[in-house]
């Protein structure tokens, strides 16, 4: 009876791991990543520690430009960056990253943080020619129903070197992050 409330009460502690990290990481940790850190939490330092990653920018260039010719139509515009940005993240996910960063034209992600990859150099190279291919289709597609021959240009930045990762913010928000030379390396 005691070894089933036991395994009850630890059931218990994973799901609500689990509901937290997927709370805190759903949209950035790939979800093979948020498992792992439920069922060991100590895998997740957030205090703070020396790493060596793989740190990626991708960017959508000509974005002033783009949005110049849509003022008088934002929405068009957010939906444009979002069907753009949606699948470049995705595969950056599927392919171990840490989604780090999202701005208006683009993001950042990492590999080898919070968990350990060895080959996280290969794996962002790999991310990143999924992405390229992903970005000429999605491109295209983009560019034809604006009815414009020209297509977006994306733009990818990689990285490996030395950061320090944990978790960076305050007053109730916290984020998971890396910080060092190779974050602008990259960009």
């Amino acid at each position: 009876l005691i070894f089933a409330a036991g395994t009850l009460m630890r059931a218990a502690e994973i799901n609500a791991a689990r509901a937290n990290l997927r709370m805190a990481f759903s949209e950035s940790l790939p979800h093979a990543s948020v498992e792992k850190i439920a069922h060991s939490p100590q895998l997740l330092s957030v205090e703070g520690e020396n790493r060596v990653v793989t740190y990626l920018v991708c960017g959508v260039r000509g974005l002033s430009e783009l949005a110049a010719s849509l003022t008088d139509n934002p929405k068009a515009f957010t939906q444009i960056m979002q069907k753009v940005m949606t699948p470049l993240m995705d595969q950056a996910l599927a392919h171990g990253g840490t989604i780090d960063r999202l701005t208006a034209d683009g993001f950042a992600a990492f590999w080898n943080a919070p968990l350990d990859n060895e080959d996280h150099a290969l794996h962002a190279c790999e991310a990143a020619a999924s992405m390229s291919m992903m970005a000429s289709r999605v491109s295209e597609e983009v560019a034809l129903a604006r009815g414009q021959a020209q297509s977006l240009e994306i733009g990818v930045g990689i990285a490996t070197g030395p950061v320090i990762a944990g978790g960076f913010g305050g007053a109730g928000r916290m984020g998971y992050s890396v910080t060092g030379g190779v974050v602008q390396l990259a960009g």
